[in-house]
């Protein structure tokens, strides 16, 4: 409502879908584990892979859970150009999460929201809004 459509994030999907919002937090988890394995400088080539190929979600490598960089449940979604044959790996991860998150919270309902915002802007002008901050509008 307030247009600070970038200052959504991952958080915000617990409302929305709490299911891929836990996901999306385990697989978050997972990145930050992989940049602390990278800054870590005590590391040589074959035991940097051998700690990133050892991050895992319950037990699965990010390969082995067979994801592609479509929406999850919309398999006709793409979330960048040729998706569907992109498959998620502990490198693209999270570019991967980033989409996903963009599509849920943006792109993916921006029609929806903009009819919203127009019925809404038609009983109360959108522009008394900015006198709030979004946890009041809430």
């Amino acid at each position: 409502m307030l247009r600070h459509e970038s200052s959504v994030s991952s958080h915000d999907l617990v409302n929305i879908d709490p299911g891929v919002a836990k996901s999306i937090q385990h697989l978050e988890d997972i990145i930050r584990q992989k940049k602390r394995i990278e800054q870590d400088r005590s590391h040589t080539r074959e035991t940097l892979q051998q700690a990133l190929e050892s991050l895992n979600m319950n037990g699965c490598s990010v390969e082995d859970l067979g994801l592609d960089f479509t929406l999850p449940g919309f398999p006709n979604i793409e979330l960048k150009k040729g998706g569907k044959d992109v498959p998620v790996t502990i490198h693209n991860l999270e570019e991967y999460l980033r989409l996903v998150v963009y599509w849920t919270l943006n792109e993916g309902v921006s029609r929806q929201f903009e009819s919203f915002r127009e019925g809404f802007e038609s009983v109360f002008p959108l522009h008394h809004l900015q006198y709030f901050y979004p946890e009041e509008v809430v």
